[in-house]
């Protein structure tokens, strides 16, 4: 039997529902998700189960932390800004090494083009943001493969030599 899957912004929609509409706690929405989708027979293994962050001042939707990560570190390759690139990368890593929903997350948010930016700017000659593009690479890649495309396998084959 195949098993059912929704969209993270599915399980996400039922966990502000019910802190919205029920007024639950951010883990008992959570909690209360998960066994409404999984009474249903929903596989929640790429599923990120905790409660969307609210932004401090409140004027954004609300994120998972690794979508927050993965949004300054956009930024921070953006600007070209290796230290900061580098806090980011390191945060990244830890997240994703959390959770295998997480990284499905980031995966399908884009890290792939982050991190291969980051990576192609740390191959300008920092060896420490050159190993850490190349962790992170690793981390998001662990279990999911088929996000190395062509242009990366390059990269790679020519980091290496």
């Amino acid at each position: 039997m195949v098993s059912k899957r929704i969209a993270q912004e599915t399980f996400d929609a039922a966990v502000r529902e019910n802190i919205e509409e029920f007024a639950m706690g951010p883990e008992e929405a959570v909690k209360e998700a998960v066994e409404q989708f999984e009474s249903q027979g929903v596989d929640l293994s790429n599923i990120v189960k905790t409660a969307p962050k609210v932004s401090a001042d409140g004027s954004q939707e609300p994120t998972h932390d690794i979508l927050q990560t993965l949004s300054n570190l956009q930024e921070s390759v953006a600007s070209s800004c290796p230290q900061e690139v580098s806090a980011y990368l390191t945060r990244f890593c830890d997240q994703c090494k959390q959770d295998k929903a997480c990284r499905f997350l980031a995966a399908q948010k884009g890290a792939y083009p982050i991190i291969f930016t980051a990576w192609k700017l740390a191959t300008a000659g920092d060896q420490g943001l050159l190993l850490q593009s190349l962790n992170a690479l690793s981390v998001l890649t662990d279990g999911q493969p088929d996000l190395l495309d062509t242009q990366g396998l390059q990269l790679l084959v020519a980091t290496l030599t």
